[in-house]
């Protein structure tokens, strides 16, 4: 068993130029393996190619007539490959070796750097990385959506875009979002907000993680003309299937804000996100994800703000995708007397993902 190892202008620039350096640097990286890999298929179909990655369900594979395609692992009998792989199970287990013969039938036979030989039922393999593979565009992921609403008796206003790239290997992740907004009606003035992310996991044993990051985050209706937070902590994914998720983080960080009024607060905060990701790849894709974060502050007594938000994403057809996203802010005790302490958003869109 011992194999086995477990003002917001500057600021946006800021913080947008952090997020381009990480993502230049990790899309350097070693040349591809040769494409030597075979998978064979439940119903007997042999594939020469190479291994991506595995990730929710879906095995990454490049071959030299196809390009990359996607393989529904549940639809993988046998794997045979050259590279040295990361395995990590759904109990959390994590092995590095090299599948260089078949296994029987839903078997992966692994042959370790201690030359020991194992053997893991594919059914409960949750990810994998291949070493060998190490560029950027191998193993990110991304989406684009863009929304518009309108309506002809207050001469109603709605546009929206969302942006995400997610960067998973064998040791950490990075997570980068955008989401912006504008509003405008003959009834009101126009309002929009902005909200900013990167962060970071560092995976380790047992499913816990080490995280850290910021964001920075623009609101009107709240009168907000600028909140930043920096922080970390530590977490744990209670579970990893392959078509669902659930995380749960705890920590702390540091926040400024400064509202419409002229009003600013620095503040030391509690930190605690939970987020659940449901996923189907079956056609028509399907794919749910929702996070809660609570931030109870430790600089005004009592004060306590949340955010929550949840998306769906139903693909229209390959790679393009309908969305519906609801979010909600709260905050028990807004620091200017002028703002709001509640806002939500509900946005339809179309989007792209790669």
């Amino acid at each position: 068993m011992k194999a086995w190892n477990r003002n917001l202008a500057t600021s946006g620039r800021s913080l947008a130029l952090l997020g381009l350096a990480v993502l230049a640097g990790l899309w350097s990286g070693p040349t591809s393996a040769a494409k030597t890999d075979v998978v064979i298929l439940i119903n007997g179909d042999h594939i020469t190619g190479e291994v991506k990655g595995l990730e929710r369900g879906i095995l990454s594979y490049s071959t030299d007539f196809m390009g990359t395609i996607d393989i529904e692992w549940e639809k993988i009998a046998q794997l045979r490959s050259d590279q040295w792989l990361e395995v990590e199970t759904l109990d959390a287990r994590r092995a590095l070796g090299k599948p260089s013969s078949l296994g029987e039938p839903g078997m992966l036979r692994l042959d370790l750097e201690e030359g020991e030989q194992v053997e893991v039922p594919l059914l409960n393999v949750a990810r994998i990385f291949a070493v060998d593979v190490g560029r950027f565009r191998d193993r990110v992921d991304g989406y684009l959506d863009l929304g518009w609403n309108a309506a002809a008796a207050n001469d109603l206003s709605q546009v929206s875009v969302a942006a995400g790239l997610t960067y998973v290997d064998e040791l950490r992740l990075w997570d980068f979002a955008y989401e912006g907004s504008l509003n405008e009606s003959e009834s009101s003035p126009a309002s929009e907000s902005q909200f900013l992310r990167i962060d970071q996991q560092r995976f380790l044993r047992d499913d816990w993680f080490w995280t850290g990051g910021g964001n920075i985050s623009t609101n009107d209706e709240l009168g907000l003309d600028l909140r930043m937070l920096l922080g970390g902590g530590i977490g744990r994914y209670y579970f990893q299937t392959p078509n669902q998720e659930f995380f749960a983080a705890l920590g702390s960080g540091v926040s400024k804000e400064e509202f419409a009024d002229g009003t600013e607060q620095k503040s030391f905060e509690g930190i605690l996100t939970m987020s659940y990701d449901l996923y189907r790849f079956d056609a028509p894709e399907i794919d749910v994800s929702s996070e809660l974060s609570i931030y109870p502050s430790m600089t005004v007594s009592g004060r306590v703000r949340t955010d929550w938000g949840i998306r769906l994403r139903y693909e229209i057809i390959d790679d393009l995708y309908y969305g519906i996203s609801a979010q909600h802010m709260y905050d028990n005790k807004p620091q200017s007397v002028d703002a709001a302490n509640s806002d939500w958003s509900l946005v339809t869109s179309l989007g792209y993902s790669f």
